[in-house]
């Protein structure tokens, strides 16, 4: 289900960040070669609740690794509420109003930074 996906797209959006959807099946490699090509500022890779909380959590890790630090990882998805533990360098959006929340925490951090 990419409905979590697109509520994530349209929150981020609304406050004022730009989205580009690589879709619901993206291997990992890909989605960090698209973030350091392009210079994202925020990666929101998305899980749906049938996938396995194992797969999720060895594909989090391996995003982590993959994306500098300086990227923020935000998981999105059915499946987030169901994982035990956050991985290192990333951070479990169980609730879509919390996305909304950290992306106006995210771009006021980038405006204070720049300040």
């Amino acid at each position: 289900d990419d409905l979590p996906l697109l509520a994530a797209e349209a929150l981020l959006l609304g406050e004022g960040m730009h989205c580009l959807s690589l879709g619901m099946q993206a291997p990992v490699a890909d989605i960090a070669t698209a973030a350091n090509q392009l210079g994202a500022a925020v990666v929101v890779p998305s899980f749906a609740a049938s996938l396995s909380p194992k797969i999720a959590m060895a594909s989090l890790e391996a995003l982590r690794e993959a994306l500098p630090a300086a990227i923020p990882v935000w998981a999105v998805g059915e499946l987030i509420g169901r994982l035990r533990r956050e991985p290192a360098g990333v951070t479990l959006i169980a609730s879509v109003d919390d996305i909304a929340r950290h992306a106006r925490l995210h771009m006021s951090s980038k405006e204070t930074a720049g300040a």
